[in-house]
């Protein structure tokens, strides 16, 4: 069962390190049913606004009460010596981790502390779930075309739609500001408005994201 989740005891000095480790407050984590941890806060808006549009996850939660919190997740901090993976899940074992392919484009090569995340969740027992971006590089490179020419309209941000091109239209974007040194920022905090102007069909056009 999901519903009053506990985990093993754990000491607070323990519990504050782990948490503390993935840049999470403690009572958002302890108090949730299901913990759905997202990289990096700009990927934490995408992944609310689509759970609140999935019409399975909307009625499973509304139904049985689930109390479900998303939260950003440092992936870089696997790749620290002391990361304690089996602490973390004794906080609350409904985990499920959400996360880039992170590729270099040129070498095809992952950074090591993604494939080592994708490791520690299939060596757990029982395993964690997860899901690693596979069909795209990015999480922004799920965001539909239409979504992205809504939020961002062109005439308004200055860019030009090539749906020709190799790259996503988010990348598009990113990078007609890198052009004129506009700050990526500014384009990072408009993820989740994105998010939300995609409609239930063209987030399950998107296999990353079913």
């Amino acid at each position: 069962s999901t519903r009053g989740s506990i985990g093993e005891s754990i000491n607070e000095g323990a519990l504050l390190g782990v948490l503390d480790d993935i840049g999470v407050r403690g009572g958002h984590f302890l108090l949730a049913d299901i913990v759905v941890m997202v990289e990096g806060i700009t990927g934490v808006g995408p992944v609310e606004e689509w759970m609140l549009k999935w019409p399975e996850l909307v009625e499973y939660r509304d139904r049985d009460r689930v109390r479900i919190v998303t939260y950003p997740l440092d992936v870089s901090s696997t790749s620290n010596e002391d990361f304690d993976f089996d602490a973390l899940l004794s906080v609350n074992h409904n985990l499920v981790l959400f996360f880039d392919r992170d590729e270099d484009p040129e070498t095809g090569v992952s950074s090591p502390c993604y494939d080592k995340l994708e490791a520690l969740c299939n060596e757990s027992r029982p395993p964690v779930l997860y899901h690693r971006i596979r069909e795209k590089r990015c999480l922004e490179d799920l965001f539909s075309a239409r979504a992205v020419l809504e939020a961002l309209p062109p005439d308004k941000w200055g860019w030009t739609y090539q749906e020709e091109s190799e790259s996503s239209p988010y990348s598009q974007v990113k990078a007609h500001l890198g052009k004129i040194r506009d700050h990526k920022r500014k384009l990072k905090n408009q993820n989740r408005r994105i998010a939300r102007a995609m409609t239930v069909d063209e987030m399950k056009a998107e296999l990353d994201i079913v």
